[in-house]
């Protein structure tokens, strides 16, 4: 008896992969519902529609357990499960969810890209290595990385927004509102519309910025080694203090900047017109250029 159970134990674990799937998967959502996206590996494409359902297609790789579709009241979930044990070859899945454009929605991937269309609620979006890219009227928008580039293209909405990678590039446009954003070892470049708030950190990389300053708008941008060029849209107004320990500091209006009197750097605090937004600068090796 005991061989013979060891035998079918084995038989198990060596069982050949499961075969690759097409799906056609679809169930009735709220409007305004939310809905959860997990895939490992391959591709996931999040599309907005008009439709009170969720419908889900593409191809569900080789090896791959399972993929959990369930609606529990106005969540929905979209999970691709892997085999618990491992010694399988898992191909990647690749996952294309139409949902109701106003939905919460939620995306985790580990080796996968994500590309999210026409959405105009919520959004978080989270990949370990793959590239995102985003566009949508949402109001409320976390998009992150690891390793692959953040690209976002706005339609001119009001939000608040969160970008980042670590070595990755960041891009964004069409956008306005509050805005955090990050990079370690890519470029940043936002072509932003009005902020009100403004934050941004990078490492090694460029920080390009263009952007409006409402009247009482704070931008606060630091980098270590990268150089800082911001062009400012419509009236200059405000307060500046920009600061580089090793490198030059150059504006358009303003006075001239002051040299350090022992060693590298520069540095130029003025207001200009009746003040207001309050723009701060600072990095240690890089150059910094503010223009209208």
């Amino acid at each position: 008896m005991l061989p013979a159970l060891a035998a079918l134990a084995l038989a198990a674990l060596c069982a050949p992969a499961l075969a690759a799937t097409d799906l056609d998967e679809r169930t009735d959502a709220a409007l305004d519902g939310r809905v959860e996206v997990s895939n490992t590996s391959g591709a996931v494409l999040v599309r907005g529609w008009d439709r009170p359902e969720v419908h889900v297609t593409g191809r569900l790789g080789e090896g791959t357990e399972e993929l959990r579709f369930e609606r529990r009241g106005d969540r929905v979930v979209v999970e691709v499960r892997l085999p618990r044990r491992g010694g399988r070859d898992v191909e990647p899945t690749n996952l294309e969810v139409s949902v109701p454009r106003a939905s919460t929605v939620e995306i985790d991937t580990v080796d996968a890209e994500i590309t999210v269309l026409a959405l105009e609620g919520r959004l978080r979006a989270h990949s370990v290595s793959g590239d995102l890219q985003v566009e949508t009227a949402g109001r409320e928008l976390e998009l992150e990385s690891v390793s692959g580039d953040v690209r976002l293209e706005g339609a001119g909405q009001d939000a608040r927004l969160r970008l980042s990678s670590v070595s990755g590039d960041v891009r964004a446009e069409g956008v306005s509102g509050e805005v955090e954003a990050g990079s370690v070892s890519g470029d940043l470049v936002l072509a932003l519309g009005t902020v009100r708030r403004l934050e941004v950190n990078s490492t090694s990389g460029r920080l390009e910025l263009r952007t409006a300053l409402e009247p009482d708008a704070r931008l606060d941008l630091e980098s270590v080694s990268g150089d800082v060029e911001i062009t400012v849209d419509g009236a200059t107004d405000g307060r500046y203090e920009l600061r580089s320990f090793a490198g030059d500091v150059e504006a358009c209006f303003g006075p001239e900047p002051e040299r350090q009197h022992y060693g590298p750097g520069s540095r130029l605090d003025f207001t200009q017109g009746d003040g207001g937004p309050l723009v701060r600068i600072q990095t240690m090796s890089g150059e910094i250029e503010v223009c209208d």
